[in-house]
């Protein structure tokens, strides 16, 4: 069994309530240098000797999916990385299920794309249903430094909080008046709400960039229509605790019969935004 990443300090601990409501109303947190100079150069050299796809009508942009199934062991045990899925289960709950872990390489010359999000609730041509889980969280690891000239990552806080038409989750945008440009040292992750809207910018620098996507979602909130199954043959080489977090994708545990009643707990809001363990909303 391939042993978890070991890194250093855990800066997501830090004012975790802190986090947890910049995330849920901001729609994006910034974690600079969680993962270690050696870390970073393993998940390089494997991620970078992937036979990448170059999508259709680009030139500078190359992706790799299913990155669980490549023979990737670092990028691998990084999906169940404890630090962050410590976290996750402070956003989400403590049932989570990883939808997707993928790369993607942004070569000089790559111009950027619109600003968009990453949840179509209804489903979609581009994305398809696994896109139409309601709540999840994308991790961005970024394993070369952002810079303002090198494909930076952009985004307009507060947007999946916007009721307008305008903000429709479908909606492409060439660019917006309270966009941010976010820009960070390699090692470091972004949390989003795939319903906030973001992009990448153009890459006018010389060399390339590149990031490891990992997408988890609570185990309640499932797509609207089904989505394609991967042969557990498949994962069964996966480290356990990895393999635990692939869960069928179109598992749907909901409760759709409680009775109305006084739980009796704390306030949910105290309890997301709390810094202590304790304050975890429990029955």
């Amino acid at each position: 069994m391939t042993a978890a990443p070991s890194v250093c300090a855990d800066p997501l601990a830090v004012e975790v309530g802190a986090k947890i409501r910049r995330l849920e109303i901001e729609g994006f947190l910034v974690v600079p240098r969680l993962l270690d100079a050696v870390l970073v150069a393993a998940l390089q050299a494997e991620l970078g000797a992937l036979d990448l796809m170059v999508p259709a009508g680009h030139r500078t942009l190359s992706v790799y999916r299913d990155v669980h199934l490549a023979p990737c062991p670092t990028a691998v045990a990084l999906i169940a990385e404890a630090r962050m899925l410590g976290f996750l289960n402070r956003v989400l709950g403590p049932e989570l299920i990883c939808m997707s872990a993928s790369y993607a390489r942004y070569a000089p010359g790559y111009p950027g794309m619109p600003l968009h999000t990453d949840c179509q609730p209804y489903g979609s041509r581009l994305f398809g249903p696994l896109a139409s889980v309601p709540v999840s969280v994308r991790v961005f690891y970024y394993l070369d430094e952002l810079t303002a000239d090198r494909a930076p990552f952009q985004i307009v806080p507060y947007s999946h909080l916007c009721l307008h038409g305008d903000a429709h989750p479908y909606q492409r945008l060439r660019s917006h008046p309270e966009a941010q440009t976010v820009v960070c040292p390699s090692g470091s992750a972004v949390l989003i709400n795939p319903r906030v809207f973001h992009a990448a910018g153009a890459n006018t620098s010389a060399t390339a960039r590149s990031v490891y996507t990992v997408s988890y979602r609570p185990s309640w909130a499932g797509p609207t229509r089904r989505v394609p199954v991967t042969d557990r043959r498949r994962l069964s080489t996966l480290p356990e605790p990895v393999r635990r977090l692939f869960q069928p994708p179109n598992r749907r545990r909901a409760h759709h019969g409680l009775p109305i009643r006084d739980c009796g707990t704390a306030p949910l809001g105290a309890a997301r935004w709390a810094d202590g363990p304790e304050a975890l909303n429990k029955e």
